[in-house]
């Protein structure tokens, strides 16, 4: 008895179910665990197939052992068919924001409902896809317990830092003083000036917002190459400043 439409209809279901459950969950944020749960399901197909089958060691010869691998591929290759079919046609035409290319929000009044302190709207997946940090976390009660800290950093910073932000302004009044009595677009010279005053990285990482699960893989693979590097460094001077303030501390008691 042939099973495999049996089991690619199986796989359909499957992968429509798995559908329905990802809509309730963000699976941004686990993108290797479902890589890898699809691998070790291919796996557990082949073996059920394998003993269905009734492979022996002599079976390597006859193809009947990559058979069994091939129709395990079939089948999970077609319930992740079905998923991402299930996907496009959910946010094309049934999503609630299918119709909305693009949601603008221009009233300043929504600024403190949305970004204030007592504000009830939640982050979204990207900012869950880093190490968790007071700026790529969601823990309103982690961000909370940061934040003070970060506000006595920020303070003390800002005297060094002054000088790069009255260097970035020069430029920008520059830039406006060369276009007197011509057509500006001061959306596109403020979005310069942003990026030079938070630096490089962000026009990167700001690529990157829909799909967030890509961060997630980058940081995952930080074992090695230019991510670990960065890491390293950042550990290297996190620790630095420490020792400049167990000096500091040192030096206010003898004095």
């Amino acid at each position: 008895m042939d099973l495999m439409p049996l089991l690619l209809i199986a796989a359909a279901v499957a992968g429509t179910a798995a559908h329905q459950f990802a809509k309730h969950v963000e699976v941004d944020e686990h993108p290797l665990s479902i890589l890898l749960f699809i691998i070790g399901s291919h796996i557990v197909i082949a073996g059920h197939l394998v003993l269905f089958y009734g492979f022996q060691m002599h079976d390597f010869a006859n193809g009947k052992f990559w058979d069994a691998l091939w129709d395990a591929y079939l089948i999970a290759g077609g319930g992740v068919v079905v998923l991402w079919v299930n996907m496009l046609v959910y946010r094309a035409f049934l999503h609630p924001l299918s119709r909305a290319g693009e949601l603008s929000i221009s009233d300043p009044s929504a600024i403190i409902p949305l970004l204030g302190y007592n504000s009830r709207a939640r982050k979204g997946p990207f900012y869950g896809a880093l190490e968790p940090s007071l700026h790529t976390n969601r823990d309103a009660e982690f961000h909370r317990s940061q934040r003070k800290i970060w506000d006595n950093a920020f303070k003390q910073s800002l005297s060094d830092y002054g000088a790069s932000i009255e260097e970035f302004t020069f430029t920008l009044l520059s830039r406006l003083q060369r276009s007197l009595g011509k057509e500006v677009d001061i959306n596109e010279l403020c979005m310069f000036y942003s990026y030079d005053a938070v630096h490089d990285g962000v026009m990167a990482v700001g690529a990157l917002v829909h799909i967030p699960w890509i961060l997630t893989v980058v940081e995952s693979i930080s074992f090695a190459g230019p991510i670990r590097q960065f890491n390293l460094w950042s550990a290297e001077q996190v620790e630095l400043r420490r020792n400049v303030n167990i000096l500091d501390s040192r030096n206010e008691r003898c004095g």
